[in-house]
């Protein structure tokens, strides 16, 4: 059975040709969106999150639509959603 594995990448404005930084790897997507947002909102939006999958064993990977991403983080912790698809946060 392969694994299934998430990086996420932060990129400045969504352009990785300006600045970007790799966030960390999960084996949650979830977790991974959750955390994704949780950066974007502590860098003040500048950043745009970017996942994508990788499957251990192999050289390939894939990005994660981020609408997709954000409906599968939803399904799974829908808690820490309002209902437009933002990330609830503790004032």
């Amino acid at each position: 059975m392969n694994k299934s594995l998430y990086l996420l990448t932060m990129q400045r404005g969504g352009d990785a040709e300006k600045h970007h930084y790799t966030t960390g790897v999960y084996s949650d997507l979830a977790v991974a969106v959750t955390e994704a947002l949780e950066n974007e909102l502590f860098r003040d939006n500048k950043y745009e999150f970017v996942i994508e999958i990788l499957e251990v064993d192999k050289s390939s990977a894939s990005k994660i639509p981020r609408e997709v991403a954000i409906n599968f983080a939803k399904l799974k912790f829908p808690e820490k959603f309002d209902d437009e698809s933002n990330l609830i946060t503790e004032d």
